[in-house]
């Protein structure tokens, strides 16, 4: 029962924090300012808003197809790693919706921003 409520919850944080990434997006980042490399493309092709609504449908489509998925197969290992990691992303989520907000880094939000950093290196060679 325990692992069922933490389960959903779990499920619910990561939808409440990317509704507060985007928001915090879509008020508090220029365009042009984006540091998802991946996002950005999506911006360039789709517009600002279009971008957005695109990565928000897929991660919606992601969280929901993996939660059902392990939720349908009832093994509790699973059902404990899913939970867990749900809320590590949510985690890192809300600490992104923040420093979108602030534009005051943490050290995920560092370790995020070196590693997009990096990316952008590596792939303009």
């Amino acid at each position: 029962m325990l692992i069922a409520i933490l389960y959903w919850w779990s499920f619910s944080a990561l939808i409440l924090t990317k509704i507060a990434d985007v928001v915090s997006t879509l008020r508090s980042v220029p365009p042009d300012a984006e540091s998802n490399p991946y996002a950005r493309i999506l911006f360039r092709r789709f517009g600002f808003k279009g971008g957005l609504a695109i990565v928000s449908l897929l991660f919606l489509a992601i969280v929901i197809t993996q939660f059902f998925a392990v939720w349908s197969l009832q093994s509790p290992p699973l059902l404990i790693a899913n939970t867990l990691l749900g809320f590590l992303i949510s985690w890192i989520q809300w600490e992104v919706a923040r420093f979108n907000t602030t534009q005051s880094p943490t050290r995920i939000t560092s370790l995020i921003l070196h590693a997009y950093s990096a990316w952008n290196r590596w792939s303009k060679k």
